[in-house]
């Protein structure tokens, strides 16, 4: 009887190890080109082939591209957390503010969809290449001039953008 107990306990893969957390910080280097966003994520691996992320993005500096942006979501890992290819999903908030021919300015919510791939460098290091989409509902408002004030526009529409390009470092302890 016992040993028919482990030997369905090792079909079902508790081999007596427990899955240890590990938890991870990420910055996107591609993210410094746009317009020096900063931008960090932490994730914490609660599972042998999931891991929960929260990330912020924030630009204060150029007005061409002012932004500050908030996104949770999951990661799903085919072959085990933090190595290998991944599948995320995640809900985001973004307020921005762009200068063009006209300033505008506005919120955005929605939820993203990432793929990619994480190459380890090291024990402690890895690589993360990705892409991602998002799509949401944005409200916005666009201004004739830079100074004055004036609304030239105003509205609300639903978008879909490209959201992620990732080349980053991943630091996982």
């Amino acid at each position: 009887m016992l040993s028919l107990v482990l030997g369905l306990l090792l079909c079902l893969g508790a081999s007596g190890q427990e899955f240890a957390p590990k938890y991870a910080l990420r910055t996107n280097l591609l993210e410094l080109t746009n317009g020096a966003t900063l931008d960090m994520e932490a994730s914490v691996g609660f599972s042998r082939h999931w891991s929960a992320d929260a990330d912020v993005r924030y630009n204060p500096w150029f007005d061409a591209q002012k932004q500050r942006s908030l996104g949770v979501g999951a990661r799903w890992w085919p072959w085990y957390v933090y190595s290998g290819v991944w599948l995320s999903g995640k809900a985001r908030y973004q307020e921005y503010s762009m200068m063009s021919a006209f300033t505008s300015e506005g919120d955005r919510y929605g939820g993203a969809l990432t793929a990619g791939y994480s190459r380890m460098l090291g024990r402690h290091l890895n690589l993360d290449f990705g892409l991602g989409l998002w799509g949401g509902y944005e409200t916005y408002s666009v201004y004739a001039c830079e100074t004055c004030g004036r609304i030239r526009e105003r509205g609300a529409k639903y978008f879909l953008r490209p959201d992620d390009f990732i080349i980053a470092l991943t630091f996982v302890f």
